[in-house]
């Protein structure tokens, strides 16, 4: 049981923190149209993408890896375009991950941007130095965060809102 959940906060981390939170983030400087555009396709990509993914895993009889999927129908080089798709996942969802959690820190705490995000990149880098164990840990606790904080940021705009002014229909 303790696998599964490490293996289900380890695929609902990335997904909730860089969907929900880090993206709107990013995006909020490009306005809410052009944002809910760049949103939707993203969100259409790893879609479609993860579709695909998993039709291969079910035509190959077997669980690959990505890379090893690529290996398995289309040789060598698909496998490199596999290990580069992931290497660029990574790299995209840690800069998402970065870029969110430094600008709120900032304005929380008034600090200068760049240092805080140099500061949260060598936090990240030391814990990726530790055992598999450790990095899952973390990884849990800062799902618990990342959701006490989502909770927290919707009771704060809901405590915020002016029910009054709303009428509700009677039934009759």
């Amino acid at each position: 049981m303790k696998k599964l959940l490490g293996s289900v906060l380890l695929l609902a981390g990335p997904a909730i923190g860089s969907g929900m939170l880090s993206l709107p983030v990013a995006l909020a400087k490009y306005g809410i149209f052009l944002s809910c555009v760049i949103m939707y396709i993203t969100t259409w990509i790893t879609y479609f993408s993860s579709i695909i993914r998993c039709e291969l895993n079910v035509h190959s009889d077997a669980r690959f890896a990505l890379r090893d999927v690529g290996m398995y129908f289309s040789g060598s080089a698909a496998s490199k375009m596999g290990s580069i798709a992931f290497k660029l996942l990574s790299y995209s969802l840690m800069s998402a991950y970065l870029y969110g959690a430094a600008s709120l820190f900032s304005v929380f705490v008034d600090c200068n941007l760049r240092i805080v995000i140099v500061a949260f990149a060598l936090f990240v880098a030391f814990i990726l130095f530790f055992s598999a164990n450790i990095i899952i840990k973390a990884n849990k606790l800062l799902f618990i965060a990342m959701m006490v904080i989502l909770f927290s940021v919707i009771f704060c705009i809901l405590s915020q809102l002016d029910f009054s002014s709303t009428s509700f229909p009677r039934a009759t």
